[in-house]
């Protein structure tokens, strides 16, 4: 792929994407804050750190866990106040045989 076309590429990612205002407290600002701190989890482990394993959780009935680390410790990201009900995934994993 030529240069010029990447950089018509990330021109179109930029006009149609990037200057975007997520608010906060709403589910879009949730998802892309989410999104961002799996990524620089990941950047984190490619730099040597202990991170070994990142996995993902969910359960057949919906309940999930953001990030596994080393299959030892369980995430849950929220961008807002937490309540007892966001912790159902990480019960529901701790239940898990």
């Amino acid at each position: 792929m030529s240069a010029k076309t990447v950089a018509e590429y990330f021109q179109i990612l930029v006009d149609t994407l990037l200057r975007r205002r997520l608010s906060d407290r709403t589910p879009e600002f949730g998802k892309a804050l989410e999104h961002f701190l799996v990524l620089e989890t990941i950047a984190a482990q490619s730099y040597g750190t202990a991170l070994e394993r990142l996995n993902y959780w969910r359960s057949s009935s919906g309940y999930e866990v953001d990030l596994l680390l080393n299959g030892e410790i369980a995430v849950k990201f929220k961008s807002g106040p937490i309540h007892s009900s966001d912790a159902k995934g990480l019960v529901a994993l701790g239940e898990e045989p």
